[in-house]
């Protein structure tokens, strides 16, 4: 399956009996269809929990090249942390990215 190299990454709070975070990952394919990547619930929104589903997502799809993620900007992806796992697991240049 094709994929387009932009990857949206966020989460959302899941209100309910059981709560918590949603995290997802998602692009579009060859078709302009929306594609979920991946999805993980955690407690909260914080650096580990992003950390964790980022180093998911690289277990899930390897390291595509040319790839740009797009987020909201939340603190909890803007922590330094994130920069570590970013850079070296995806191959990302962050200044020609945009990113943090």
């Amino acid at each position: 399956m094709a994929i387009r190299p932009a990857i949206c990454i966020d989460a959302t709070h899941l209100k309910g009996r059981f709560g918590g975070v949603m995290f997802i990952a998602a692009c579009q394919d060859a078709n302009n269809q929306v594609f979920s990547l991946a999805y993980g619930w955690d407690d909260v929104e914080c650096e580990d929990s992003w950390t964790w589903f980022l180093k998911e997502l690289k277990k899930a799809i390897g390291c595509p090249t040319n790839c740009i993620f797009i987020s909201d900007h939340s603190p909890a992806i803007k922590a330094p942390g994130l920069k570590a796992i970013l850079v070296p697991y995806f191959r990302l240049d962050t200044q020609a990215n945009g990113i943090l």
